[in-house]
């Protein structure tokens, strides 16, 4: 069984148990991969997180059941996870934009959100010039953020993130660095889930330095990993074009798994290097 046929068996449990409790340590197996690596896969591929697509699932068939006529608002708020009538009403009311109790009553445009399946496309060949490295402990040294994902929208955004990486923080963390990757580092970790709807993560803007640093800085210890490294030469939007291949692409269809830990970028002037954590499936 390919990687992506396993993909879509995790989709079509989701969508079987919509009216359920979804159990993901059954959506990892059948996903052949981890919970983290699954859920990292369908937010590149999809630009929204899980939980956002489960959310939006439910309320498209909650609506549907609702069309039908016949069917109490309390009832479908039980049958798509919502502990009582007035949070499911605002829950459906933030994505449809009319009380449950209106949809029989008034004409109005409700919003369907479609099944989603894996699709593995690859255009013209391009190829991805990627090399596998060991690489001991480290940490990271520099200053963190939390970013919060709600509803899909990140606070703060990443030009504020930005705003704060001034020329003498690049000139402190550039010295401040001794391992690799080199310089002034983006580093991404600890995702969590804080919420039905809300999702959080730490940035670092850093430098790799050695396990045993003791200096001011903000620090995150990085374990002991694999890690898939991948060269990419051109401006942001090149960058991104490469993240996103190495999760529809290059993820689905190699022999190593995403784990959880950190996913790095690196770059200086018009070259930059992905990093992520993996193992051998």
């Amino acid at each position: 069984m390919s990687h992506l046929h396993s993909l879509n068996e995790a989709m079509e449990y989701i969508e079987s148990h919509l009216d359920q409790k979804i159990d993901m340590k059954e959506v990892a197996r059948k996903a052949l991969s981890s919970e983290y690596e699954f859920k990292r896969i369908f937010s590149f591929l999809s630009g929204m997180t899980l939980s956002d697509y489960i959310r939006k699932r439910r309320l498209t068939l909650a609506a549907m059941a609702l069309q039908k006529g016949g069917a109490k608002v309390i009832d479908v708020a039980n049958q798509y996870g919502y502990s009582s009538p007035d949070a499911f009403s605002r829950a459906f009311e933030r994505y449809h934009h009319i009380l449950p109790s209106e949809v029989r009553t008034r004409t109005h445009t409700l919003k369907s959100c479609p099944i989603m399946t894996f699709r593995l496309t690859i255009e013209g060949g391009e190829e991805m010039n990627y090399r596998i490295e060991e690489k001991t402990e480290f940490k990271v040294a520099g200053y963190c953020m939390e970013m919060i994902m709600e509803e899909n929208q990140l606070k703060p955004s990443y030009d504020e993130v930005l705003e704060k990486l001034t020329d003498e923080r690049v000139e402190e963390l550039t010295d401040l660095s001794d391992r690799e990757p080199s310089g002034v580092i983006h580093v991404t970790t600890d995702y969590r889930q804080l919420s039905e709807h809300t999702e959080a993560f730490n940035h670092y803007i850093g430098a790799a330095v050695s396990k045993d640093y003791s200096g001011n800085k903000e620090t995150h210890d990085i374990k002991a990993s694999a890690w898939a490294v991948f060269e990419i030469e051109g401006d942001w939007e090149s960058v991104e074009k490469e993240w996103m291949r190495i999760y529809s692409e290059w993820l689905p269809s190699s022999n190593f798994e995403l784990i959880e830990g950190a996913e790095i970028l690196a770059s200086k002037e018009n070259s930059s290097e992905v990093w992520i954590q993996v193992k051998k499936r």
